[in-house]
């Protein structure tokens, strides 16, 4: 299970004959449990398998650009230099991204239940996860040039972009 718990609002769990799936969560009933999961399996039906719909999305990025300069004693120095331009990145997000943020997820997760929680675990999480989606639309991207040309608030909303089904389908709980 999907847990955006660990970002903000909490995903449900299931507490009738089924096991946890995250001490973070907040338990439902297994019938609402059962309803979800209908749900689910409804929407997979009514997925048109020859339809594809990407958007390409603009995205502000700054890459960091090495420049010579002389310093006021004459001796040549570098600097990094912000060089602003828009990315172009498709929004498709494939199923090895879902797996990754699953596994990182649970890893997180862990660390929470073992009184350890961990902030930075979980932005390297959605760290990785937005490259990985991100490196479909431009492969030479790397961890660390995303990190440093993307602010946090764009690579949490880049994040709940790829992600925001699934982390949809399992933070609310069907009536």
């Amino acid at each position: 299970m999907i847990d955006p718990g660990l970002f903000g609002a909490m995903a449900p769990e299931i507490t009738e004959n089924a096991p946890a799936t995250s001490p973070v969560s907040a338990p439902i009933e297994a019938s609402e449990a059962q309803t979800a999961a209908n749900a689910f399996f409804a929407e997979a039906e009514n997925t048109l398998l020859d339809e594809v719909v990407l958007e390409t999305m603009k995205v502000r990025f700054v890459e960091w650009v090495e420049q010579d300069y002389t310093t006021g004693e004459g001796k040549k120095a570098k600097r990094m230099r912000p060089q602003p331009r828009t990315a172009e990145i498709e929004s498709f997000c494939p199923m090895e991204a879902l797996h990754l943020m699953m596994k990182r997820q649970q890893e997180v997760a862990a660390a929470q239940a073992a009184g350890t929680p961990d902030p930075e675990k979980a932005l390297t999480m959605m760290e990785e996860c937005v490259l990985m989606c991100w490196r479909y639309s431009e492969p030479d991207m790397t961890l660390q040039r995303l990190v440093k040309g993307l602010d946090r608030k764009k690579i949490t909303a880049l994040f709940y972009h790829f992600f925001k089904a699934e982390l949809r389908a399992t933070s609310t709980p069907q009536a």
